[in-house]
């Protein structure tokens, strides 16, 4: 019965928001774009809005459509003169239950069968200034590479 609970509580999160990102103040994303192709998108900086301190960044992605859906593990610091965004699934929980000592149901966050497009919204705090390169999963973002 715990677990039940537990696994409920995980799953009506919408974020999570980790504990160690001080400059995080928040970051969501939005649902999935279905006037999108996500074959014809690229991952991309849409906005970057600066004032005082504090910087709201705004990414369009491609990936996997539990991100659009799912609780969101994501993490926000400032390493070395660049901003440091990442974010995945919640941590993945495996649940096995067992009958007879067989193995009858296994449960790990989920994955779908499709792409989407979607955008993540990230608030921060603390920003020295307007000029900090930003990286999202290890991807430059910003300044924007040119090919």
């Amino acid at each position: 019965m715990q677990r039940a609970v537990l696994l409920y509580a995980l799953l009506a999160i919408n974020l999570h928001i980790s504990g160690q990102s001080s400059c995080l103040i928040d970051c969501h994303a939005s649902s999935c774009d279905e006037e999108q192709e996500p074959d014809n998108f690229d991952n991309r900086l849409s906005e970057l809005l600066f004032s005082n301190d504090t910087l709201l960044i705004i990414v369009q992605l491609v990936d996997n459509c539990a991100y659009a859906s799912e609780p969101l593990y994501a993490e926000a610091q400032l390493v070395n003169d660049t901003i440091q965004l990442s974010y995945s699934l919640e941590p993945q929980i495996t649940d096995t239950l067992y009958q007879d000592g067989q193995i009858i149901y296994e449960f790990t966050s989920p994955y779908y069968e499709c792409d989407c497009c979607f955008e993540l919204t990230y608030l921060l705090r603390d920003i020295p200034h307007r000029s900090m390169p930003i990286r999202l999963n290890n991807q430059i973002i910003y300044p924007a590479i040119k090919r």
